[in-house]
């Protein structure tokens, strides 16, 4: 729970590749993920470096995306908006400049 949180404060609570508003209330109150198998904007934490090519579960390769983002890509190396190559470590090295001052706000 404490590291979906971190990345609602973030990502400021946005899907971090398309960028709609996610609802934090879905993940507080948890609500049930089945009741919302058809939602696109269901908030999910997504590995920039997908766990089947390496990637880690630390907050330093997650970032907070909408299922449909979540879901549509996979386990592929691209934004799933635009269908173009993204390049993990150059995420993950934006994602660490604003890092400590979250992590100072969660507690992660």
């Amino acid at each position: 729970m404490k590291k979906i949180l971190f990345l609602f404060e973030r990502e400021k609570s946005t899907c971090y590749w398309c960028k709609i508003e996610l609802s934090i209330d879905l993940v507080i109150n948890n609500v049930d993920d089945s009741k919302l198998s058809n939602r696109d904007d269901y908030p999910t934490m997504d590995h920039v470096l997908p766990r089947s090519k390496g990637g880690n579960h630390s907050v330093n390769n997650l970032v907070l995306s909408c299922r449909w983002c979540n879901n549509n890509r996979g386990d592929k190396l691209i934004n799933p908006k635009n269908n173009k190559e993204i390049h993990p470590e150059k995420i993950k090295k934006n994602l660490t400049d604003y890092h400590e001052e979250v992590t100072k706000k969660c507690g992660v």
